[in-house]
């Protein structure tokens, strides 16, 4: 077959050697100690306002523009897909546009799985992450009755309205710290007329994830990359849901466990969590009460994808036990 290779274009995805990382990103290098790097300090405050006036405000503007030139009417989910498309692409056009800070483009960017090493285009990257998040709810909750999904620290929604778009879900809730973010998501849910429910949640107040449960019977519980940033003991989280007087039946977690073995990998990503000040003990709390008989791990699967090449996402799967 003929092709013309005048007009370059990279592969979609790609496996590389772990050597040729550095070219993709600057992660490898600070990890190896040849790039010298340190976390800013800055304050919760800080963090949530850039977040909240930064970032959300430009979901927003997104929304409305995207929202305004819908032309159908009612219920519209199929187009939440449409809308968070356009959410991926941003993100691509905002790697390009920062080259020098991310040493990439978007058509290489560093992804991981397992502890193999990929380049590729970072939109796919995404879409893959958020379709395997789908299946693992989709393979959890099969033969259930559950249907309703409850995600704190959930951003911007994207996970919730993909999981309302391809499961049977008749309830999604949400919650976030960020004022924009809970704003986007109702206004989604409102306009397109999905049954999402938003609300403030902050992981550092004691009664907040029972505000958001206290009228729900039987649910899932999820998150994603959202444990890992909060600063404080995961045990209190996994003893808060534990607490509740209406524990979910399920609840599966997305988040980059720390596993203590000595592959290189291990080592990298554990570097990786103590250079960002990131959590490590989710999965050693979930063990320890396991023995204690307060709950039971189902399912468990080391760095499953990383759309951030050392901090990957990991799956853990667990009831409640009363």
């Amino acid at each position: 077959m003929k092709v013309d290779h005048s007009i370059p274009v990279s592969p979609l995805l790609r496996t590389i050697p772990f050597l040729e990382s550095a070219e993709f990103s600057p992660w490898p290098g600070r990890l190896m100690e040849s790039d010298v790097w340190q976390k800013s300090n800055r304050t919760a405050n800080e963090i949530l306002k850039e977040y909240n006036e930064g970032w959300y405000e430009q979901l927003l503007e997104l929304w409305k523009v995207f929202s305004s030139s819908l032309k159908e009417t009612g219920a519209n989910p199929g187009a939440v897909l449409r809308f968070y498309y356009r959410v991926q692409r941003h993100i691509a056009e905002g790697v390009e546009a920062n080259t020098a800070v991310y040493r990439t483009s978007q058509d290489n960017y560093l992804f991981s799985c397992g502890d193999e090493m990929l380049v590729g285009d970072i939109t796919l990257g995404g879409m893959f992450h958020l379709d395997m998040i789908v299946r693992m709810l989709d393979r959890h909750l099969a033969g259930t009755s559950i249907r309703t999904v409850v995600e704190p620290g959930c951003g911007s929604g994207i996970n919730l309205f993909h999981l309302h778009a391809y499961l049977d879900l008749d309830r999604i809730v949400g919650g976030d710290i960020c004022a924009n973010a809970v704003l986007l998501g109702n206004q989604i849910s409102e306009r397109l007329q999905i049954p999402g429910e938003f609300y403030h949640f902050d992981y550092s107040a004691p009664d907040s994830l029972g505000q958001m449960t206290r009228c729900l019977q039987r649910y899932a519980l999820m998150t994603c990359h959202s444990i890992e940033q909060i600063q404080l003991s995961d045990a209190v989280f996994v003893d808060r849901v534990l607490g509740l007087p209406n524990p979910p039946q399920i609840v599966m977690q997305f988040e980059p466990l720390i596993w203590e073995d000595d592959s290189l990998m291990s080592r990298l990503c554990r570097k990786y969590a103590r250079k960002n000040r990131y959590n490590e003990d989710l999965l050693a709390v979930l063990t320890d009460r396991q023995s204690q008989g307060r709950l039971t791990i189902v399912d468990c699967q080391k760095r499953c994808f990383g759309l951030s090449a050392f901090n990957p996402t990991s799956f853990v799967c667990w009831k409640p036990l009363q």
